[in-house]
């Protein structure tokens, strides 16, 4: 009978986990030239930054849920940018500029390899302030063609080892072609 009852449980589960499954679809930027996978539909915002090297145009994708904050933005960097640094110096800047933005503490970043590009991925502790939790995020910098894109997700509470990190950051895809403005 406690068998029975245990899988009636799980069968009842089922409807569940599937709904949430049912919410996450792919969100395909053709001018930012990926796609990703998404609990919802992002709001987008452009904000031009003025850097030494001219301006840069942030184009981010952005959508608060109560379990995670999911983003994906992506920046045309001016030529002299990718021409007189490094990729390495162009993901440390990166890396500083996210941690400076959100008041995070480092607490790891490494190389990785996604959708043709290697790359680097930051994991910060961004701590309790007012009405927020301590969050936990995880963010990849991936630099094509002087197009830097950064995918990242926020959860509450400081979970380091939720499975919504690789879900989101390892859907990340590269479109074949790119809608570039001139």
């Amino acid at each position: 009978m406690k068998q029975i009852m245990i899988v009636i449980g799980l069968i009842a589960l089922v409807p569940l986990a599937v709904a949430g499954e049912a919410d996450w679809r792919i969100f395909t930027s053709r001018a930012g030239g990926f796609t990703i996978l998404m609990p919802g539909t992002p709001t987008f915002t452009a904000t031009t930054d003025h850097t030494v090297v001219g301006a840069v145009i942030e184009n981010l994708y952005n959508l608060a849920t109560p379990a995670a904050t999911f983003s994906a933005e992506y920046s045309d960097l001016p030529g002299i940018a990718t021409f007189f640094d490094s990729d390495d110096s162009i993901y440390d800047d990166a890396k500083e500029g996210l941690l400076k933005r959100t008041g995070g503490k480092l607490i790891k970043y490494f190389g990785i390899e996604q959708a043709g590009i290697t790359g680097e991925e930051v994991e910060c502790e961004i701590p309790a302030a007012g009405k927020l939790p301590l969050r936990r995020l995880r963010a990849r910098f991936l630099l094509k063609d002087k197009r830097l894109y950064v995918p990242s997700v926020t959860i509450p509470d400081g979970k380091k080892d939720d499975p919504l990190f690789s879900r989101y950051l390892d859907s990340f895809k590269l479109l074949k072609s790119i809608e570039r403005k001139p």
